[in-house]
């Protein structure tokens, strides 16, 4: 399994990455999503996201048992709830991230959605970014109910590059990355097996690693050691409620940050004797031992 953590050095291929400054990019990106979080009350509800979302973005639908894949998808998935289309959107990040090449990217942040009545719902977002002749554009998005109350916006430090990026992966090299990369998720998945969620969560999360939460949850849980006593919950120590693997995924030219997207199954069925599957996605950044969770 140590050789699926590590990309295979003759995979790389021979073109050297653009110079960027990973700082400076990232702090682009932060303001990128800003702008386009607070000019978002002037705009409805379709027209403020569909200015964030690349046209074929995707979004974990899980009321419709997948993924809503391409923007009319996305708003079409969201517009099922028919006070949406009335309701009024504004969202703040509180962490960016970048690739090495400066092209991927990751925001995470908080969102309310203000109904036509005033009510206002509260949310915790996550997106992964790509950035084009268009700019930056959410290439996939979530979003999850949080606990009404004050959060701090004031921005985390960002998530840069931990690894040296000195070529760009094209072609056959890329789709390999790809596969290796969402490969992990089955790594993943198995390490929860056999030590446990909780534990899990710490061995794979990087220390600065973020994670939305529950409904419940006011705030997000930052850093591994947090996420991974909040993900453990009540769960059996040394065991996992679910099992999970990843279908598919993206990952920048640098090889360095990716995401992953598949299906979370629980490993026992509900009261009806079902087992429903859970679309989900994983945002990860490569470092000296391997790929690490950064967001979830």
């Amino acid at each position: 399994m140590i050789m699926i953590l590590t990309l295979i050095p003759t995979l790389l291929a021979a073109t050297v990455v653009a110079t960027t400054d990973p700082a400076a990019r990232a702090a682009e990106l932060l303001a990128a999503d800003r702008t386009l979080g607070t000019t978002a009350p002037t705009r409805s509800f379709q027209e403020a996201l569909a200015a964030m979302l690349a046209d074929d973005a995707i979004m974990p639908a899980p009321a419709q048992g997948g993924f809503a894949e391409g923007r009319p998808a996305i708003l079409a998935a969201l517009l099922r709830d028919s006070l949406n289309a009335s309701s009024r959107l504004a969202w703040t990040p509180v962490r960016a991230g970048v690739s090495a090449d400066g092209t991927h990217g990751v925001t995470i942040g908080v969102m309310t959605v203000t109904r036509a009545n005033g009510d206002a719902l509260e949310y915790k977002y996550l997106a992964y970014w790509q950035r084009g002749a268009a700019g930056w554009r959410a290439q996939v998005w979530r979003r999850v109910p949080r606990a009404a109350g004050e959060v701090r916006t004031t921005a985390d430090a960002p998530w840069l590059p931990r690894v040296a990026a000195s070529t760009t992966l094209r072609g056959d090299a890329l789709e390999q990355a790809r596969r290796e990369l969402a490969a992990m998720e089955r790594v993943f998945s198995d390490s929860a097996a056999r030590i446990g969620i909780g534990p899990a969560f710490e061995a794979l999360g990087a220390d600065d690693a973020m994670h939305l939460g529950g409904p419940a949850d006011r705030d997000f849980n930052r850093g591994n050691r947090v996420i991974a006593r909040a993900v453990q919950g009540n769960a059996p120590v040394g065991s996992s409620p679910v099992t999970w693997s990843a279908e598919r995924a993206i990952v920048a030219p640098s090889g360095d940050l990716g995401v992953t997207l598949g299906y979370i199954v629980p490993n026992a069925p509900g009261p009806d004797g079902a087992r429903r599957s859970s679309p989900f996605f994983t945002i990860w950044r490569r470092e000296a031992g391997g790929w690490k969770y950064i967001a979830e």
